[in-house]
């Protein structure tokens, strides 16, 4: 080829190919998004797991990690190598030990290639613990445990069974240190006060379900130091009858001190049968039982166990009775009278241990004097049924010393004697007690005065020191020189030259008949008696008698107030006012006054609403001494049945986000019924979608409480319910109001070109993504700088339901525009979030006057022809100008 036509033909061959690799030098493929979600089998959101993207035609790799939510996003645009449509894409999600894949294809009209990948945890948790063996019951209770899991430990939980009881109690325990793959967590047990034996276990859960538990550890509750011996006895007994107690050596919490090896000492009263000194020995076990006991002296004695050093010590009261009635008896028994003065007796029923009591029926007693002179007033003694006792006045003008006798007409009864001497009136001195007749309260000291008089009753004084035996027909009397204060006497001593002496008297058993204190110091001096009736003492207290040891709340029950003095003596003629309330709101108050029928009884019926133990505040007004008394006896309230269900969960919860809630039976007035074993439903209520817990079937553990942790989740904003509802025992529901916020905004990526001629649309594509749904999306663009213009979205892909989608829009900017700037805004389906959620973006627009590549195209087809054209006539004209020549 000539060397012109070979530089046509390159010039032409140049700008084809110019005009060819135009189109082929455009930019590179637009994005293509490959996203999902990382979880577990049960659909929790895996966190910071490594995911890797192969694009497996090309061999290339993109390497994300995934965020709180468990969601990962990447570019396939970004790989050197462009993307086809129809590529293969293998997602792989690796978690410590775990490890799964997930696979696709590219689908370009799509852009975007959504790939969820779960991760299956079958591997529960391993717990380590070293058990304490024993503890005592003064020690605090801190348990720990190691717990290790492949992936993360979501809680542990200690289950333990009290001492003596078959109940199964849970306690959550919190991470103390280390990690949630391997950490250390503990929890502080409740005070264990009772010694014995007990049981826990623990039981650890992963964040994929998996749970594993313990075998049951044995943990030993000591007992502490003996502190005190418990004693069980009766609360009555009848006098001169056997009786048995049990001892048990306790410490402050009263648990059994198993290992005591102390001697228990008995005291009492001088004439009580009690067992002899015990040294504990180790089959005793802290516990022994004693037989063989007997107390005499009525109305109430009491006892002691003592150790006799440091060590346990107690006291026990036991309520004595006189025993069958047995004889009659003479009150005094002995006594110097003077001759022709009455002196004034009585006659009452006693038992054979000389305590007085009653006989069921009338009895006549025959009335004797060895004394031919001595005479009774009545000549016949009549004892009425069930009276303690009848006056009886003897006279005798002879000086001797006679013996009085009093024989019933019942044989049952035996005969009584007095002793009398009979002094000469004219000659002889005798014993003076003032007031010779008194009343006195019970509990009170009254003052007497003794004074040895003539036979003019002038005082006369002593030669030699002279002792004065004090006696009292009350089994209850004793004898002070002022007060109680002072040591008890059984007699006063006048010196020489004094002829008088003080004493007090005290008696708590009040009486319907009087009863006689007499002052004697031999056969020379007449008896000096004083005739004393015991009333009750005005300033009483209240004595509940009849309330239950257990009461159902809203039922009433009886509690029977009895209006006695502080030595139980009854306040017939009271006529205060007692008032029964408790803390309880729901508790009525009750007011009564007492009138003269009511002879210091009345029963109230009262009922408490809040299970517990209970404390009753009775308070009563006395109008003798204006004074108020206070009693606070306690009972324990239990449930009533089950009527309504009680929720209670969080007042706010994020959409979307799993929450902790419970549920629990209760009765009318919202106490726990711990018994309850039937059917608990959920709902929600509402026209939006909510995740709870399937139907649940209390069972007896869980004592009337159910804890589900994380078990809802609600997704629609503003007020939800959580409600729970069940048939028996009757129907019932109830529910629980959550403020539902949704704070979390969605995000965005944006697909745009970076230039674009001024007139074509220019495409951009918004992947968006949010944790409930998406409402809608919009861009906002900018030309030059200019006033915004909104354009909305339309989805292309995805579903707004699940969160995830791609939307698809086209700008037009104004004819002349040089640059945008755009940013895409996303609204959240509740939230309605506004915020932008991606950052300004930038468009370069190129003028139409510039050639774009059809153009460049048609000019170098134009020329390349236009040189051959030439080309061809130059050739010609030189071919035809050779054959001229030649």
């Amino acid at each position: 080829m000539r060397p012109a036509l070979r530089a046509c033909a390159a010039l032409a061959v140049s700008l084809a190919i110019l005009a060819i690799a135009s189109p082929l030098s455009e930019s590179a493929p637009p994005p293509y998004l490959v996203m999902g979600f990382i979880s577990d089998a049960f659909g929790n959101p895996l966190e910071g797991a490594n995911v890797t993207i192969l694009n497996q035609r090309t061999g290339e790799r993109l390497y994300s990690t995934s965020d709180p939510a468990g969601g990962y996003i990447v570019d396939l645009s970004i790989n050197p190598t462009p993307y086809k449509n129809g590529d293969g894409i293998n997602v792989t999600a690796r978690l410590a030990a775990l490890q799964n894949s997930a696979y696709g294809t590219v689908n370009s009209s799509q852009a975007q290639s959504v790939l969820n990948v779960t991760l299956y945890d079958t591997m529960p948790p391993a717990i380590y613990h070293a058990p304490p063996g024993s503890i005592a019951v003064w020690q605090d209770l801190n348990l720990t445990c190691t717990a290790l899991d492949d992936m993360r430990v979501q809680y542990v939980t200690v289950y333990y069974i009290e001492v003596g009881g078959s109940a199964v109690r849970s306690l959550p325990m919190n991470m103390s240190a280390g990690t949630r793959q391997n950490g250390t967590w503990c929890a502080a047990m409740p005070d264990h006060h009772t010694a014995g034996n007990m049981s826990y276990w623990f039981e650890a859960g992963d964040l994929s379900g998996n749970s594993a538990a313990t075998g049951a550890y044995a943990l030993t509750v000591k007992p502490g130091s003996a502190n005190e011996y418990v004693i069980t006895a009766p609360s009555s007994v009848i006098a001169g009858q056997d009786f048995s107690i049990d001892v048990r050596v306790a410490d402050s919490f009263w648990n059994t001190v198993t290992d005591f090896n102390g001697t228990a000492y008995f005291y009492s009263d001088a004439m009580a049968a009690l067992p002899p000194q015990y040294t504990f020995v180790p089959s005793d076990n802290g516990r022994r039982q004693f037989a063989g006991l007997r107390l005499y002296t009525a109305p109430r004695q009491s006892f002691v166990v003592d150790t006799m050093g440091p060590g346990p010590t107690s006291r026990k009261w036991v309520d004595v009775s006189p025993s069958q009635a047995s004889m009659v008896a003479w009150s005094p028994e002995r006594a110097s009278i003077l001759a022709g003065i009455p002196f004034q007796l009585s006659l009452g029923v006693v038992d054979m241990y000389g305590n007085p009591t009653t006989y069921p029926y009338p009895l006549d007693v025959l009335l004797t004097s060895t004394s031919a002179q001595g005479s009774f007033a009545p000549s016949q003694a009549h004892v009425p049924s069930n009276t303690q006792s009848a006056p009886v006045t003897y006279n005798d003008t002879a000086i001797g010393t006679p013996l009085l006798a009093a024989q019933p007409t019942d044989p049952v009864i035996g005969e009584g004697t007095a002793n009398i001497t009979v002094l000469n009136a004219s000659t002889a001195m005798r014993w003076s007690v003032t007031p010779a007749q008194a009343t006195v309260q019970a509990g009170k000291e009254f003052p007497f005065n003794l004074t040895l008089i003539d036979p003019f009753g002038n005082p006369s004084p002593v030669a030699t020191a002279t002792r004065v035996n004090l006696t009292t027909t009350s089994k209850n009397g004793k004898f002070f020189p002022q007060s109680r204060l002072d040591p008890e006497i059984d007699h006063v001593d006048i010196g020489p030259g004094n002829s008088s002496a003080t004493f007090a008297y005290w008696d708590t058993a009040a009486t319907t008949a009087p009863i006689a204190i007499a002052a004697s110091n031999g056969s020379d001096v007449a008896t000096g008696t004083s005739r004393v009736t015991v009333a009750p003492d005005a300033a009483g207290w209240v004595l509940r008698t009849g309330l239950p040891e257990t009461a159902i709340a809203g039922v009433k029950f009886d509690v029977r107030i009895d209006v006695t003095d502080a030595y139980r003596n009854p306040i017939a003629n009271f006529s205060g006012i007692v008032n029964i309330s408790a803390p309880d709101p729901l508790s009525s108050n009750l007011s009564y006054q007492f009138a003269a029928v009511d002879m210091g009884s009345h029963t109230f019926s009262v009922a408490l609403f809040t299970a517990g133990i209970a404390e009753l505040w009775i308070d009563a007004w006395f109008p003798y001494s204006n004074n108020i008394e206070h009693y606070r006896p306690s009972v324990k309230v239990v449930h009533n049945v089950a009527s309504k269900l009680v929720v209670a969960a969080p007042r706010e919860a994020e959409a979307g986000e799993p929450f902790s809630f419970s549920v629990s039976p209760a009765d009318d007035w919202d106490n726990r019924v711990t018994n309850y074993t039937g059917t608990v439903r959920f709902s929600s209520g509402g026209r939006f979608p909510a995740a709870l817990p399937a139907p649940y079937d209390f069972l007896a553990p869980d004592e009337g409480f159910r804890h589900f942790d994380k078990g809802a989740a609600l997704f629609s904003t503003l007020a939800q319910r959580v409600i729970a509802s069940a048939d028996a025992p009757k129907p019932m529901a109830n529910y629980a109001e959550v403020w539902v916020n949704d704070t979390v905004a969605p995000d965005a990526t944006v697909q745009f070109p970076l230039s674009a001629y001024d007139g074509d649309p220019i495409p951009v594509t918004v992947g968006a993504r949010d944790r409930i749904a998406i409402a809608r999306v919009q861009i906002v663009f900018s030309a030059d700088g200019g006033d915004p213009l909104t354009v909305s979205a339309a989805q292309t892909s995805g579903n707004m339901t699940t969160g995830i989608g791609n939307y698809s829009a086209e700008l037009r900017p104004p004819s002349g525009t040089r640059k945008i700037t755009f940013h895409a805004v996303v609204f959240d389906g509740y939230n309605n979030a506004t915020a932008p959620t991606t950052g300004n973006e930038s468009i370069e627009i190129i003028p139409r006057a510039q050639f774009d590549t059809w153009t460049v195209m048609v000019i170098g087809a134009v020329i390349a022809a236009a040189f051959i054209a030439v080309a061809v006539v130059i050739i010609r004209r030189r071919r035809r100008k050779g054959d001229e020549e030649n």
